[in-house]
């Protein structure tokens, strides 16, 4: 059983496929567990409004420079943009 013994190298492909395999059942497993977990959702909260409040000062921002400052329109679509984001 040297090191060119086709059986020897057939064991040992075979472990490294059942260890691969053990892998990835065991990520499934963590996976369906973080997806599963009910109290994610809650935390992600706060990050969830933090970025929608940011998208709507962004289109604030843009309206302001498409439409030009202190105009009646952009004053009616940011104030639509800041009710719709409650900003």
């Amino acid at each position: 059983m040297g090191k060119d013994d086709p059986l020897a190298e057939i064991n040992r492909l075979e472990k490294e496929v059942a260890m691969w395999k053990a892998n990835h059942a065991d990520m499934v497993n963590r996976n369906a567990i973080l997806r599963d977990r009910p109290d994610l959702p809650v935390d992600r909260l706060g990050a969830y409004e933090r970025a929608r409040q940011e998208a709507a000062k962004e289109c604030i921002a843009i309206i302001s420079d498409l439409v030009g400052h202190d105009g009646i329109y952009e004053k009616m679509l940011c104030a639509k943009i800041k009710r719709r984001f409650f900003i």
